[in-house]
């Protein structure tokens, strides 16, 4: 205790980051059909314990609360004492694992798949509180010191909830605590039942779960919201979004309509959730969970397990951890953004990947007139969200050197971060110096610090953040998109719509844009130089640094050839009808329908 003393930890600042401990990857060994709830079990510490006598508790206290309906439970119980629970086996009480627990390895993998824990004070209690499982721990009336007195919670384990005896050698009294909780625990959160059924048909509509933001100015919630809708069309699927929409004012009135019935599940998930702090629900039904890099999952999501659950990822870091691993391994499948993100999964041994890419909305993005409220400007649009990965800093190299060239030529940025700790190494390159300010409503002042960066004030508009629906009026005010983006786990969702709008557009040859790259449709930046790793990303093997050179260049070309450049954006528009949302979500439906 003497490395606590000296770092003057308190109670309120005890590490509790969890879990910290993660199962080896392996089969399902419950069958979720077989009951609502599956809980495990343990009633009895080490026998040659000096405490033994007074922490473990006699089998037949648990009886009462094996006889609860609606839930299977597993004994943990290992050692002699195991023998004890024969007869209630028999009896269909309960299911022994005994004789298949040989480590704590085994331990924790049957733990992870089981929704709760019931047990006295033992190892099985510290194994379940490291893993993030829900844990309640019966104590004796004079615990270990550990668990300190008169809490319900514990400072290590935030997923625990105790039990105590109030008097000596009473266990009936927390036994019926525990028993109470519980009743309310299966009855608040057992699987959710399908979704309102559809007008009559031959069978109702399989829900699926959405488990991302659904809105309409970030690409994850652009790519929620069009797989919502595409869902809603379609008579054997119904979508069940998982998390609230992402600022809802963003959407226009049609979308807020359509999305409305879908909502009522996660608002009846959550408020039994928020009831239950420390409940994990499972669904009767398949769901997408978003992933991000090293197996992040959003933290809401983790409450939630599906009967099938799929990941969908957009990652860059290439270097993955033994934990993000473990993560991965828990999906039954991974649906990959890219054929490179795909690659990089299987290279560090994830095996249950499929791509599927993302799609484009035609009914916005295509081709059409421009308001001409530029006139003559060279108008070069540079899109996403200023960080050193995104390559802006190139961008602005590059346009400064073209500029130089040709006074007429203007920047058009949407370069808005709602994540400004992300634009820190935006200097790594040695291109620009210094990060935008933002005003106190968050607007970065992008035109500000361009012109500290050297480009003139009237040479620069920036249109800020923007909605989605709204981006393709801005998008074909422009002569050509220029994007040498360092690495893109996914297609890169706004060039993608560059090209359908018939944009000629400028990609670096590296990572998510192989997808999109054809010679007759774009105009590839073959020159790719090797990118260190950074503190946000750890592994850039497949990232690359576009030449500025070759982007002025290809400026130049673009510029002194425009019909051709208008001929390879119509083979841009053709490619992009056969990459819709409709077409996309089709192919995302089929990656998963065996699971569905």
């Amino acid at each position: 205790l003497s490395l606590p003393h000296l770092l003057h930890t308190t109670l309120a600042t005890v590490p509790s980051q969890i879990p910290y401990l993660f199962p080896p990857a392996a089969p399902a060994l419950l069958t979720r059909s077989s009951a609502p709830r599956h809980i495990g079990i343990v009633w009895s510490g080490s026998p040659t314990h000096q405490n033994d006598r007074r922490r473990s508790c006699p089998l037949h206290e648990f009886l009462p609360l094996l006889q609860l309906p609606y839930i299977r439970f597993h004994s943990l119980q290992i050692g002699p004492r195991a023998e004890e629970i024969r007869p209630l086996v028999e009896q269909g009480l309960v299911e022994d694992w005994s004789d298949r627990l040989h480590d704590f390895a085994d331990t924790a993998t049957l733990i992870a798949q089981l929704d709760l824990v019931i047990t006295v004070d033992t190892s099985v209690a510290h194994l379940a509180g490291g893993l993030g499982k829900p844990v309640w721990v019966l104590l004796s009336y004079a615990p270990d010191w550990r668990w300190l007195l008169h809490r319900t919670d514990s400072p290590w384990y935030p997923t625990a909830r105790l039990f105590r005896q109030p008097s000596p050698g009473d266990w009936k009294t927390p036994i019926h605590q525990v028993i109470t909780s519980l009743k309310g625990h299966v009855s608040a959160v057992t699987p959710l039942p399908p979704p309102s059924p559809a007008p009559p048909v031959s069978s109702a509509p399989t829900p699926l779960g959405i488990g991302w933001e659904i809105g309409n100015n970030t690409g994850w919630r652009v790519f929620g919201l069009n797989l919502t809708l595409q869902l809603l069309k379609r008579p054997d699927i119904e979508p069940v979004p998982l998390l609230p929409l992402g600022q809802p004012e963003t959407l226009n009135p049609l979308q807020r309509e359509l999305l409305q019935p879908s909502m009522t599940h996660q608002q009846r998930l959550w408020r039994q959730l928020q009831q239950h702090p420390d409940q994990v629900a499972t669904c009767n039904f398949l769901i997408l969970k978003g992933m991000g890099n090293r197996g992040m999952i959003a933290p809401q999501m983790q409450r939630l397990v599906g009967r099938h659950n799929v990941a969908m990822i957009f990652s860059e870091d290439t270097q993955w951890d033994a934990q993000g691993l473990a993560i991965a391994h828990r999906f039954d499948r991974i649906l990959a953004g890219s054929s490179w993100n795909a690659a990089v999964l299987r290279s560090v041994g994830i095996s249950k990947v499929q791509t599927v890419l993302q799609g484009i909305d035609p009914s916005l993005f295509h081709p059409a007139p421009r308001s001409g409220l530029f006139g003559d400007r060279f108008v070069i649009f540079s899109g996403g969200k200023l960080e050193y990965r995104k390559g802006q800093d190139i961008v602005v190299a590059a346009f400064k050197a073209f500029h130089s060239r040709h006074p007429e030529a203007l920047l058009l940025t949407s370069w808005h971060n709602q994540w400004p700790q992300t634009m820190a190494e935006i200097e790594r390159g040695g291109y620009v110096s210094g990060v935008p300010t933002a005003t106190s409503s968050g607007r970065l002042q992008i035109k500000a610090w361009l012109m500290q960066n050297g480009i003139p004030g009237d040479a620069v508009v920036d249109v800020g953040a923007i909605a989605n629906d709204q981006s393709a009026q801005i998008l074909r005010e422009a002569d050509v998109a220029l994007f040498p983006n360092r690495a893109e786990g996914g297609t890169n969702l706004v060039a993608m719509e560059c090209l359908a709008c018939g944009i000629p557009t400028i990609l670096s040859a590296n990572t998510g844009h192989l997808d999109l790259i054809r010679d007759d449709c774009c105009y590839p930046l073959r020159q790719q130089g090797k990118v260190a790793s950074t503190p946000q990303f750890r592994g850039t093997e497949g990232w690359g640094e576009s030449a500025v050179d070759e982007i002025v260049e290809t400026l130049e070309i673009i510029y002194q050839n425009r019909d051709e450049a208008q001929q390879r954006s119509k083979q841009a528009v053709l490619l992009m009808q056969e990459w819709t949302w409709e077409k996309q979500v089709k192919r995302l439906v089929e990656a998963i329908a065996d699971l569905l």
